[in-house]
Formats: C-alpha cells, structure tokens, sequence
C-alpha cells in the first residue's frame, strides 16, 4: 500500500525555510518541513500537525497551500507553500539539525532529495 507523505516549504520576505534533517539511512539533507498522513486525516491537516510536532511553529490552516502531488512508486507526497506562520523558530524533533531561510534564488538543491531541482524551482519560481 502506498504511503501518503507531506512537505511543507514556509515561505518569509523572499525566502524559504529547510531543515538540515538526518533521515534513519544516515543521510543528512535539507527539505521542507513534513511527515506522513495518519489515518483520518487529509494532507493538509497532517502538515500542520507535522510542523507543530517538529517545531514550535504554526502554520495559519487559511495560509497553506497544496501545490503538487508527486506519484512515486511507495509514496504519494503533497508539496504545500505557506506564507502564513506564527511561533518560534526553534526545533523540537531531534532528527532536525537546524532551520535556516535561504534566499529563494540560492536553495541547496544539490544537498536535497534527487528530483527536487526539478520541481521546486518552478514552485518558488511562481511566487
């Protein structure tokens, strides 16, 4: 059965938020902010529990925006942009090593999941 995941990319004064995450593989890349979907929920009330469990922000249920569903073979991930968040910027989940604002233009994508260059430009492109 495929997994339904989500990310949320928060979008501030020109510029995204990553978290520098350490997935259980080892690997160490920056992403958006998310997790997966438990049941009864819908993608967009799993983000926002998502960021709130990982961090002590809150993302505005008005302000979120699903933007892209990508189909991979175990996993249907829902790419939401908010521009809507109040709380602190600080880290509750321990596999989140930092939070850090890129400017839009400069996004490490070579530090980010495969594919990633391919969609996300176009995404924060759009803004």
């Amino acid at each position: 059965m495929k997994k339904i995941g989500t990310v949320c990319f928060i979008i501030e004064n020109g510029t995204v938020l990553l978290a520098h995450i350490q997935y259980p593989d080892g690997r160490l890349l920056w992403n958006g902010i998310g997790g997966g979907v438990e049941p009864g929920e819908t993608p967009t009330q799993a983000v926002i529990r998502e960021v709130s469990e990982e961090t002590k922000m809150t993302l505005s249920p008005d302000g979120i925006r699903d933007v892209l569903t990508i189909n991979l073979q175990d996993l249907e991930l829902h790419v939401f942009i908010s521009e809507q968040w109040h709380g602190e910027l600080e880290i509750i989940d321990p596999t989140l090593k930092e939070l850090r604002w890129f400017a839009l233009d400069d996004v490490p994508y070579a530090h980010m999941h495969g594919g990633n260059d391919e969609w996300l430009p176009r995404i924060l492109g759009s803004l």
